[in-house]
């Protein structure tokens, strides 16, 4: 059992070295207007997912215990609700790139999942208007046509050998 926790949480420390992502999305919310700064994070937050680099999701599950120390693997077997930000007419889901960055929502469970497959689930939700990164000082909210031509990226890119 104890071999089983210390793998499950280096998959979790090699899908959460996301350097490139956290300085592309700096420079993006530096300057969102930048049309070079746009294309670089689309391609980015592409070429992570094919690195199979993944961030943290914050959710409510009773299955799981809160705090930056508990974070697990996504299990699908457990049931979770994903937290949202956002006002009265938008809904975020919270998404960070480093344990580090999701340290201020200790009161929350977080999950890890593969950047692809949550854009996947983002894209189809009704309910959910985009992602909003590291939220807080340094956030960055990507609405869901940005999250598209992520997805596009990704099925439309080359497979590497």
């Amino acid at each position: 059992m104890c071999e089983e926790l210390a793998g499950e949480e280096e998959i979790i420390q090699y899908m959460l070295e996301n350097y490139r992502l956290e300085k592309a999305l700096k420079k993006y919310r530096r300057q969102p207007q930048s049309s070079k700064n746009l294309i670089n994070l689309l391609q980015i937050l592409a070429e992570q997912d094919k690195d199979n680099r993944g961030l943290i999701l914050s959710v409510s599950c009773d299955e799981m215990s809160v705090g930056v120390e508990n974070i697990e693997y996504f299990n699908a077997d457990k049931k979770c609700t994903f937290y949202k930000a956002g006002g009265k007419d938008s809904a975020y889901v919270m998404a960070f790139t480093s344990k580090e960055h999701f340290r201020q929502f200790n009161d929350t469970s977080g999950i890890v999942m593969f950047i692809g497959d949550i854009f996947g689930i983002v894209e189809c939700k009704g309910d959910i208007d985009g992602i909003v990164f590291n939220a807080g000082k340094e956030e960055v909210v990507l609405e869901k046509e940005f999250i598209r031509a992520v997805l596009w990226i990704i099925d439309h890119s080359p497979e590497t050998e």
